[in-house]
């Protein structure tokens, strides 16, 4: 059978990515205005050295970090009464 349903399709604003204590796990978090931050963690081996090689390949394509003016603002805690 063929399922064509992709599930939600998602256009986040920017990403992060950051690798486990253990360098075992590869977590990636995809935040837009729309929306509250995803995070999806993949467990691949020899996760630090492809963070390295991705962030290499970004810095050629010439993507940047988000500047603080573009970086979503955190709602204020709420304090329990």
């Amino acid at each position: 059978m063929s399922d064509n349903n992709l599930g939600e399709i998602i256009r986040p604003g920017h990403c992060r990515v950051s690798v486990s204590a253990d360098k075992k796990e590869l977590a990636f978090t995809f935040g837009s205005k729309e929306r509250t931050p995803v995070t999806m963690i993949l467990p691949i081996l020899g996760a630090a050295g492809l963070q390295r090689q991705l962030a290499q390949c970004l810095y050629l394509l010439g993507v940047r970090q988000v500047t603080t003016q573009d970086k979503p603002v955190a709602e204020p805690a709420v304090m329990p009464d």
